[in-house]
């Protein structure tokens, strides 16, 4: 099940892309994730498992992360409530 490897827990991803979200809408993309990493790195956690997971889900840069990721949470997230 998809939820089942979703790196960290609904409140933290939820926190990650509002950040991420509210930084790409500032500041654009540049094609990294220097803003997921910024994240991860104010809230001690691991880069190496949550971008794993990122890449997994279409996640390789911030504007992705926003789309593609966020989008996989979402959904994700909801059939596990129903």
């Amino acid at each position: 099940m998809a939820r089942n490897s979703f790196p960290l827990a609904d409140d933290q991803l939820r926190s990650l892309f509002e950040f991420v979200e509210t930084s790409v809408h500032k500041n654009g993309c540049d094609h990294t994730r220097r803003f997921t990493k910024k994240w991860l790195g104010s809230n001690s956690m691991s880069y190496e498992l949550v971008f794993s997971w990122l890449e997994s889900v279409g996640g390789f840069c911030d504007c992705e992360v926003v789309l593609n990721a966020m989008q996989h949470w979402e959904e994700n997230r909801e059939a596990k409530a129903s």
